[in-house]
């Protein structure tokens, strides 16, 4: 592993430490999760955000384990 700073929106990390919480899992389990499934997403289906908001619906980015 290499450790990296990352910043989140205030609802960004409001979500994902509600998830990591629901789903009993460190949240940084969770955002490498999330990086490995973006990353293997066809390229024209990536979801981004344009305005660095959080998605309108975050709880959808985290897929049931």
């Amino acid at each position: 592993m290499v450790p990296l700073l990352v910043q989140f929106t205030e609802a960004q990390a409001k979500t994902l430490r509600t998830e990591s919480r629901r789903r009993k899992q460190p949240m940084a389990a969770l955002v490498r999760e999330s990086v490995d499934l973006h990353l293997a997403a066809p390229s024209g289906k990536k979801p981004r955000s344009t305005n660095g908001s959080a998605p309108s619906s975050p709880s959808a980015d985290f897929a049931p384990a």
